[in-house]
């Protein structure tokens, strides 16, 4: 089991939402954590919060086909949501990294909900 952890700056991230590049009729490889943060779209920490990326891959080194990513942002501009929390699941399939599951949980600002990850609402 590999595990890398991978903590991006905004400034970092803004470069890496954009679509696959195409080469010579052939589509880069991306990593696990790299389709997880595309999926949330372009507009994606576009208000500035923290952000803390965290990515494990199962199998072997290069043979890795399973993954688990987790984003997490902090810190949000929200009455009574300080963070959110998208836990992802992908698989390896032909080469490419597939999503087979999103969670998403938020963690509430104290006296608004819970203060752990949960997916029930703040108040």
């Amino acid at each position: 089991m590999n595990k890398f952890v991978v903590l991006l700056s905004l400034l970092a991230l803004s470069g890496c939402a954009e679509t696959v590049r195409e080469t010579s009729n052939t589509t880069t490889a991306q990593a696990p954590w790299q389709i997880a943060v595309q999926s949330f779209g372009p507009g994606f920490q576009r208000e500035m919060s923290g952000l803390n990326i965290n990515q494990q891959l199962f199998g072997e080194s290069e043979a890795a086909d399973y993954a688990q990513v987790s984003v997490e942002q902090f810190n949000l501009m929200d009455d009574s949501v300080i963070a959110q929390k998208t836990d992802f699941r992908l698989r390896k399939r032909n080469n490419q990294w597939i999503i087979i599951s999103q969670i998403n949980s938020v963690k509430c600002r104290e006296g608004r909900g819970h203060q752990d990850f949960s997916a029930s609402p703040c108040r």
